[in-house]
């Protein structure tokens, strides 16, 4: 066999996971671009609570989706989930 190894290097992570780590969000990131997002839907009759999804910013302009839920007993907004859009 020649002087070529397979298999036994350190496997490399697929691309869109290794991006995926590096684009760590700060929770203040996402509240603070609540501010100026734009509401993509409303969904009143969501199950526990109300929610609603809402496209934003991050400073460099990278754009995600952020899902918010309204907690009606205590009357607060929650963070659900975040996605990025697609980027390919």
């Amino acid at each position: 066999m020649g002087g070529r190894s397979r298999g036994h290097g350190r496997l490399r992570k697929p691309a869109r996971e290794r991006e995926a780590e590096a684009q760590i969000l700060a929770e203040w990131q996402v509240v603070a671009g609540l501010k100026d997002g734009e509401l993509i839907a409303e969904r009143p009759d969501a199950a526990p609570n109300p929610a609603v999804e809402v496209s934003e910013l991050l400073p460099d302009g990278t754009e995600f989706k952020a899902v918010w839920s309204h907690l009606r007993q205590s009357g607060v907004a929650k963070l659900v989930t975040v996605h990025y859009f697609d980027r390919g």
